[in-house]
């Protein structure tokens, strides 16, 4: 629970520079550019919409905390902590 998280991510942050990585599913991002044929597939459609939605809050509610996040799919994320790596060093945040 995001609630249970966020007081030790800040305890971590007091010493070392914390960033969330959450990876995105591409199965899911597939699931909801199909069309939409029966219950089952209407069911699927509305569990993934409202899992995305749960993600998004929780990813909102890390940020509003001050604590980074990243919410990518799983190929990109090395270049992107390399990336969140150099723009914290280039800011002297490091």
């Amino acid at each position: 629970d995001v609630d249970d998280l966020i007081p030790a991510l800040q305890l971590v942050r007091k010493r070392h520079p914390v960033v969330v990585a959450s990876l995105r599913e591409a199965a899911n991002q597939t699931l909801l550019e199909q069309n939409v044929h029966s219950l089952t597939e209407a069911l699927d459609y509305t569990s993934v919409l409202q899992h995305l939605q749960n993600r998004a809050l929780v990813l909102k509610k890390l940020q509003t905390q001050g604590i980074s996040a990243l919410d990518v799919y799983p190929p990109e994320l090395a270049s992107r902590l390399v990336n969140y790596y150099l723009d914290m060093k280039r800011s002297q945040r490091l």
